[in-house]
């Protein structure tokens, strides 16, 4: 069977296609400004160039905005005081940056939600789970070789080594309790890169990386 268009009727088709491509292409380029606009105030955070994120009221949707976009967590103050403050660190910038160049062709812009979003489901980004574990390690033994410490960046280390390394024993848990008699703190020192490193020897063929989470994981 053959079909056959009326000039009319295929030019009403060419008109839609291409209004629809346009404002396909407007709300992509509006969507990029709105990504970068977050992750520059990550970046300036991160760079301590800007305020304190309990000072700028706009800085915690914009951060909880990027990971609900990406599905990739930032680091939080572990306090109910503050309702979790969300604390970007270097890592997340690095990831939020792959993931903006695996799926910017399909970013969007929600118009009627004022939101961000992907046009399909977005790729993840996928690391190699023993580079990155050492690199988090590596990290850690530098801050004290230095005696230089981030704070937000060394708990991060921590809550991601403990996930798959299971090493709670041998310090305190991070999480602070809201009652203030019971709160407690990270408990780290260089003995503890030993037993992690002795840990690595022994289960590096155990980490993947749990591209639906977007974080380091541990077969049992």
């Amino acid at each position: 069977m053959h079909f056959c268009f009326k000039p009319h009727l295929l030019q009403l088709f060419l008109l839609l296609f291409f209004h629809s491509s346009i404002a396909q292409t407007s709300t992509n380029e509006e969507a990029f400004i709105i990504f970068r606009n977050y992750l520059h105030a990550a970046e300036d955070y991160a760079a301590c160039r800007s305020l304190n994120p309990n000072e700028d009221q706009g800085f915690q949707e914009k951060i909880i905005a990027l990971e609900k976009l990406t599905g990739i967590a930032s680091y939080d103050d572990g306090s109910c005081w503050t309702n979790y403050t969300r604390i970007p660190v270097t890592y997340n910038i690095v990831d939020w940056h792959q993931w903006f160049q695996l799926n910017k062709a399909q970013l969007i812009l929600d118009e009627e939600k004022g939101i961000l979003k992907t046009a399909n489901a977005p790729i993840p980004i996928n690391k190699n789970p023993q580079t990155y574990f050492l690199h988090l390690l590596s990290d850690m033994e530098e801050m004290f070789a230095n005696d230089d410490f981030t704070i937000s960046k060394f708990y991060y280390i921590i809550i991601t080594l403990d996930a798959v390394t299971d090493f709670r024993k041998t310090h305190h848990r991070l999480r602070c309790s809201c009652v203030e008699t019971e709160q407690s703190v990270a408990f780290v020192s260089p003995h503890h890169i030993t037993i992690i490193k002795e840990w690595y020897t022994n289960n590096a063929h155990k980490l993947y990386w749990d591209t639906e989470e977007q974080r380091l994981g541990v077969t049992p």
